[in-house]
């Protein structure tokens, strides 16, 4: 083979190598990115709302709630007085990446909702209940199939007695 190709190959395979390692070597050393969580995104005035940093490495913090009320603490609790769209920023520092980072999410706080006062004052109307008739008197009267018979005619007893068949 020829010393030239030999050469070209083995430079190709240098650059390769020397590629990969700076792209792995200069994710390592970016900033990261502020992780935080908040519990809801949408609140009434009031309401708290839980913070909570889980950015790797942070050394500091800085919540900023839009509202002028800013915390220095990884997590706790704020309370939005003023309805609105909020933008929630966190600044972080820390000793493994630098520089200060920050991520943002926006919260909106919607105005209290209406409270319908119940008036317990006026007494409740009940629907009137439907009136029980009494039987009527002939149905006293009547006489009753026997329990065990089939309910024919023959099967009711009579106030007349014994039957006298004649034979002719």
């Amino acid at each position: 083979m020829d010393k030239r190709i030999l050469l070209i190959i083995a430079l190709c395979n240098a650059a390769a190598i020397s590629i990969f390692f700076y792209k792995k070597a200069s994710a390592a050393h970016a900033a990261p990115s502020a992780h935080f969580f908040i519990d809801k995104d949408k609140v009434y005035v009031g309401d708290s709302v839980t913070f909570t940093d889980n950015t790797q490495g942070a050394t500091s913090w800085k919540w900023d709630f839009g509202d002028k009320e800013p915390s220095f603490k990884p997590k706790g609790t704020h309370t939005f007085l003023e309805p609105g769209m909020h933008k929630v920023t966190l600044t972080i520092s820390g000793s493994s990446y630098g520089p200060l980072v920050d991520s943002s999410r926006e919260i909106l706080v919607m105005a209290a909702a209406p409270k319908i006062p119940v008036d317990t004052a006026k007494p409740v109307v009940e629907a009137p209940k439907p009136e029980k008739k009494a039987p009527a008197p002939e149905a006293h009267n009547k006489p009753h199939p026997h329990p065990h018979s089939s309910g024919g005619d023959d099967a009711l007893p009579t106030d007349s007695g014994p039957t006298e068949v004649k034979q002719k």
